[in-house]
């Protein structure tokens, strides 16, 4: 019988082989395909609304002397200006409405404010009335001062330049008594609004 006779260099040999070789494995499995795709320079701009009014900012009475069953009327157009399709235009008082005068009672009780929406043909003169949108007294339009608490439209405009004519009346009620003589109203404000919300 034969006996083979392995010595220490070939076995170091055959140990440092296996170890290289382990180690090309491990390296092997470490690698890996991989790809890539980017999208670069991405920009988000918020979109804009704006409604105007052809008052141009003004006051649209300024009316001194009124007798008790007296109406006054204004119209005044809204304009939608946007690329979006926002919600009902609403309108609202500003909340700055205030009360002077001599007199013993509450004017704002005894004003009545009618906003109607509707259409003219030339002026407010021809003004064709579609919807009642307010009727009360100045006392409670003005107790509403934000878009969520005002019920007050149908303006649902959806294209920019659309447009909604509005005409306001106010009215002192014919049976106001001296308790109101040089009493006054002022700095009321009427706001209207529109959101995407």
């Amino acid at each position: 019988m034969n006996a083979t006779r392995i010595d220490r260099s070939q076995v170091a040999a055959a140990l440092l082989s296996l170890a290289l070789i382990g180690l090309l494995v491990l390296r092997v499995s470490d690698a890996a395909l991989s790809a890539t795709t980017t999208s670069p320079g991405n920009a988000f701009t918020v979109a804009t609304i704006s409604l105007s009014d052809s008052g141009g900012g003004a006051a649209l009475f300024s009316v001194t002397d009124m007798v008790p069953g007296q109406s006054v009327n204004d119209c005044i157009t809204v304009t939608y200006n946007g690329a979006l399709d926002p919600g009902v235009v609403r309108v609202y008082s500003d909340g700055s409405m205030t009360e002077g005068g001599v007199g013993a009672g509450t004017l704002a009780d005894e004003l009545t404010a009618t906003i109607e929406e509707g259409t003219v043909v030339a002026d407010c003169s021809t003004f064709v009335g579609t919807a009642t949108i307010f009727s009360g007294t100045l006392t409670s339009f003005n107790a509403v001062t934000d878009y969520a608490s005002s019920a007050a439209g149908t303006f649902n405009p959806a294209n920019d330049g659309d447009a909604q004519v509005y005409r306001i009346t106010i009215t002192l009620d014919g049976a106001a008594g001296d308790d109101v003589a040089g009493d006054s109203i002022s700095d009321l404000g009427f706001v209207w609004e529109t959101s995407t919300s």
